[in-house]
């Protein structure tokens, strides 16, 4: 089975954007008030102060710079057909979903999981890969209505 070395590269780069979404999200002080900010809104209110606006321009334009990187490195394996983002929303969206709303990590396991969902019925039922996604969202919240990872309460 071949495996071309574009695929290495990304798979290298996404690993380092999570390890370093990761650490400062958990261990920097303005990750930790910036997790605090988006997760607790009713004190959040009661504090708004100019560096709440900062934590929200701030979470606002890291979201910006990882889509960005996550267009280009889709882009430079599918090529520039037009075609070939068509469901890359849905995918994105359903990893969210999957894994639980404001779980890193949930993301992580749902990306994954739908990764693997759409291969294995790529290699058995070609038919049936781009519903797999949708009947692995429905299986996951059947036994767990806030995803995987998700917690009660987080989003309401």
């Amino acid at each position: 089975m071949a495996f071309p070395t574009f695929r290495i590269f990304i798979v290298a780069v996404l690993v380092v954007a999570i390890v370093a979404l990761a650490f400062f999200l958990t261990r920097t002080r303005f990750g930790l008030r910036l997790r605090a900010a988006v997760q607790d809104t009713e004190i959040d209110c009661r504090a708004r102060h100019p560096t709440t606006q900062v934590l929200y321009a701030v979470n606002f334009g890291l979201g910006i710079f990882l889509a960005g990187i996550a267009g280009v490195l889709r882009r430079g394996c599918s090529g520039c057909r037009r075609p070939a983002a068509n469901g890359l929303a849905d995918a994105g969206l359903l990893t969210v979903i999957i894994g639980g709303m404001g779980s890193l990590f949930g993301s992580i396991v749902g990306g994954l999981l739908i990764g693997t969902a759409i291969s294995m019925t790529t290699l058995f039922i070609p038919a049936a890969s781009e519903v797999s996604m949708y009947v692995l969202m429905a299986i996951v919240l059947s036994v767990r209505p806030r995803g995987l990872f998700g917690e009660e309460g987080i989003f309401g």
